[in-house]
């Protein structure tokens, strides 16, 4: 970030001189004592998906997860359809496509989210859902057959009206617990697996006005799960510490705007988990934040990135680079969205990728064609069906440069480089003053174009790309360096 300090008028020239470059956008956001701050980001997406292939799902198909359900090695999909008060199970054949086992009824009414874990330790996956209906709320645990079938729900009481689970052991000792949020209630329910999918043991915590979403993860890195919470009216994340036998204590409060939903990952590249929030309420129409953590439980100022109408959050690598991206979802326009992030906490403005549906509100990440690329899932509520995206980023592929728009230049400018095979893309260095290379800012405009600018310390000599699979191409022809006159 730079901080540009404003003065009696305003001038835009300052702005101006710190773009780095056609196919940049800036994020802009006002400071404390007249300061602006501007976030540069790349314009578009270096990854790209097939059409949307949706299959049919229940009535109201509200959430949707991901997981191996019949263990032949590919990932299964699973809906949570609130207006059929049931879930329907499909089987993926591992390139893409899938075919529906049937629907299983749940325990209660209007189930609003689903998981997958291995409730009864056998080996399978099982599902849980949050049945939200007042006249029917509470969670049902759907035992796997092994063969991709379902028992007869199981059904469990909890406070409130859940609308939110997730699962994960929190009391370390290797079974897989349940964590349900109710939003009317503001309660988040612990219940604690006793290794063979009973539940004898919970705890309940209020922890906010109206909790849309929750996630766990090793927050402060200490071995044990934490929690995560985001509230829409109090506009916050509550972090919650885990003691290490399941207990957890409150570590602090972090402002954010109406958000509905959150992840948590490594976004800056520091070994700390990160918040990313997709926030559907916000007083700006939606947008997606990022709280970068520092290892112990404290979170920094939200940054904020454009994606309209974001109601969820995710984060999986798309484009092989080893940096986390965010997936989310624009309901209103039908649509998922893409913000590709760079390492360091910045990402870039959010790219829209057609459903195939109406509403698609639940969304799953995972690698459906086993291709090695995360693909994305999104069931449409309105449409009452469930579209897949496949990724089609090639990691393999091996660029070329077949010209440069100028064979000259100084530092500072930018610099066209024409070729093929512009996707993945690491880094672009020129020759060194010196030994070695400099490495230079550059924009992935699309798969046949960058913009690179030329760095401070650049020699004549030949332009290199790199990609994150570390293929290389080497410019045809010789830039050369021209040294700015003394003084300029």
């Amino acid at each position: 970030m730079r901080d540009v300090t404003m003065a009696n008028t305003f001038d835009a020239s300052a702005i101006l001189r710190l773009a780095p470059g056609p196919g940049w956008g800036w994020i802009l956001g006002l400071g404390l004592a007249g300061t602006v701050a501007l976030w540069a980001v790349p314009a578009r997406a270096q990854v790209d998906f097939a059409p949307p292939a949706t299959f049919a799902a229940g009535a109201g198909p509200y959430a949707a997860a991901l997981g191996d359900l019949d263990d032949d090695g590919d990932l299964d999909i699973v809906t949570a359809n609130s207006d059929s008060d049931n879930v329907t199970v499909l089987l993926g054949d591992g390139r893409g496509s899938f075919a529906a086992v049937g629907t299983f009824a749940v325990g209660g009414s209007e189930p609003e989210s689903v998981a997958l874990g291995d409730i009864d330790g056998d080996g399978d996956l099982d599902i849980v859902t949050a049945d939200s209906d007042f006249n029917a709320a509470g969670l049902s645990v759907l035992a796997n057959q092994g063969n991709g079938s379902f028992a007869a729900p199981n059904r469990l009481l909890v406070a409130g009206f859940p609308d939110f689970v997730t699962l994960g052991d929190m009391d370390n000792d290797t079974d897989t617990d349940i964590l349900a949020l109710a939003s009317n209630s503001g309660d988040l329910t612990v219940l604690f697996n006793n290794g063979s999918g009973g539940f004898a043991m919970s705890a309940t915590y209020s922890v906010g006005e109206l909790p849309q979403s929750a996630a766990l993860s090793d927050i402060d890195a200490d071995g044990d799960l934490d929690i995560a919470v985001v509230d829409s009216r109090s506009d916050q994340v509550s972090v919650l510490l885990n003691d290490g036998r399941g207990g957890f204590a409150p570590a602090g409060n972090f402002a954010v705007d109406g958000p509905t939903s959150l992840a948590l990952g490594d976004v800056d590249g520091d070994g700390d988990l990160d918040i990313v929030t997709a926030n559907y309420f916000s007083d700006t129409g939606g947008g997606v934040a990022v709280l970068l953590g520092d290892g112990r439980g404290n979170f920094g100022p939200r940054r904020d990135f454009l994606a309209t109408g974001a109601s969820f959050a995710g984060l999986t690598d798309l484009d092989s680079d080893g940096d986390l991206d965010i997936v989310s979802n624009n309901a209103g326009d039908n649509q998922a969205l893409v913000l590709l992030g760079n390492g360091r906490g910045n990402f870039t403005v959010a790219t829209p990728f057609a459903t195939g549906g109406v509403g698609p509100f639940g969304v799953a990440l995972g690698d459906i064609d086993a291709d090695g690329n995360p693909d994305i899932v999104a069931a449409n509520v309105g449409s009452d069906n469930v579209a897949v995206l496949l990724n089609t980023f090639e990691l393999g592929a091996t660029p070329t440069i077949t010209a440069l728009n100028l064979p000259f230049g100084r530092p500072g400018i930018g610099v066209f480089i024409h070729g093929t095979g512009f996707t993945g893309i690491s880094s672009v260095t020129f020759e060194k003053l010196g030994p070695g290379r400099v490495p230079a800012q550059f924009t992935v405009v699309s798969s046949t174009e960058i913009n690179a600018v030329v760095p401070v310390g650049t020699a004549s000599g030949r332009i290199v790309i790199t990609t994150a699979s570390g293929k290389i191409a080497i410019s045809p022809q010789r830039f050369t360096a021209i040294r700015p006159p003394f003084g300029k």
